[in-house]
């Protein structure tokens, strides 16, 4: 998969640049981005537009959060990283995606950044802790404007004894529960081993 490159000229992690009449493309690989592995392995909820708002929850150095920036080009993408190392190199990638906003953060406290994030219609998390899907819903919570959500499941860092189906499917239980909504849940595990994403639309 490729998305047209909004920053020409530019990639991250030597990704293959292509051009089809006069338009550039950077490649997305489902190995980097576990959201493009959801697209591959058959996801069907995709509500990125070019003037989406996006809170994107523990965006590491970068690279999805710089795809989705490559199609909201009038949108916003929030990033949300507590970690240094990884937050330095999303500084380099922000500095050159102007609708990419670096925060330095952690996602267990939404009002530590909701004073910055302006109204985000969709929430994508992919942090590695046991209490993922708590962080999840305080996160729901703190923005009402939100419409899509897509929870990255990370089986092992929620229970390394149990079957990551069982893990999955908890998840998943717990969501529908809680938000009465009816989510989809794509295992990944053939990109991101032991993964899935659960994605739901709220209204």
């Amino acid at each position: 998969m490729f998305t047209a490159n909004s920053r020409p000229g530019w990639s991250l992690n030597r990704e293959k640049l292509i051009s089809v009449e006069g338009t550039e493309y950077r490649e997305w690989s489902p190995y980097r981005s576990k959201l493009a592995a959801y697209i591959v392995c058959g996801g069907t909820l995709f509500p990125f537009g070019s003037a989406t708002r996006t809170l994107y929850l523990g965006a590491a150095s970068g690279t999805t959060a710089s795809h989705i920036a490559d199609i909201s080009v009038s949108g916003k993408v929030y990033c949300i990283e507590k970690a240094f190392a990884p937050y330095s190199r999303l500084l380099e990638v922000c500095s050159v995606h102007g609708n990419m906003v670096p925060v330095m953060a952690d996602a267990s406290h939404p009002l530590d950044y909701s004073v910055v994030v302006e109204e985000p219609e969709v929430l994508y998390q992919d942090i590695a802790q046991k209490d993922m899907v708590d962080i999840f819903l305080k996160n729901i919570r703190a923005f009402p404007a939100l419409r899509f959500c897509f929870l990255v499941v990370k089986s092992r860092s929620i229970d390394s004894t149990a079957r990551p189906a069982s893990v999955f499917s908890d998840a998943m239980r717990r969501l529908e529960g809680e938000l009465c909504c009816r989510p989809e849940m794509v295992d990944i595990s053939v990109f991101e081993k032991d993964h899935a994403i659960v994605a739901f639309r709220l209204r």
